[in-house]
């Protein structure tokens, strides 16, 4: 496995709850980038078109399925544009905020987009609760 690509395991994401906590509890200017980035994957959650669809690692196992390979920027990015359902769009375009942390219009086209959502949930877990490191 190379060193972009990750595997989720069991409580490694972040949960939906999880994610609506962090996006309240970080709103300050030092926080702003992780709490776009918190946003962002809510959005996605949210929009993503499948009834009872409700955490991060179910909207990724659907990705999965969609998506064949690596769910890099550009594979997202294909899919946005030929996905059937406008819901679908929506959501991906969200996601793919998540591959410009700086937001500085300079995405990150090697990276996996699982190996992100796991490097938001350690940021956000050690600013909510910095004991949990």
């Amino acid at each position: 496995m190379e060193a972009n690509q990750s595997t989720a395991k069991e409580g490694e994401l972040l949960s939906y709850a999880e994610l609506q906590y962090a996006s309240d509890f970080l709103h300050s200017p030092e926080h702003s980038r992780l709490q776009n980035a918190v946003d962002f994957l809510l959005n996605a959650v949210t929009d993503w078109p499948i009834f009872g669809l409700s955490e991060p690692k179910d909207l990724l196992a659907n990705l999965h399925i969609e998506i064949t390979g690596p769910l890099t920027f550009n594979a997202l990015r294909i899919y946005a544009t030929v996905a059937s359902d406008p819901w679908k769009g929506e959501a991906i375009n969200s996601l793919l905020e998540l591959f410009d942390s700086e937001r500085k219009q300079q995405f990150n086209l090697d990276i996996e987009l699982e190996a992100i959502l796991i490097q938001l949930t350690h940021q956000c877990r050690m600013v909510i609760s910095p004991t949990a490191r």
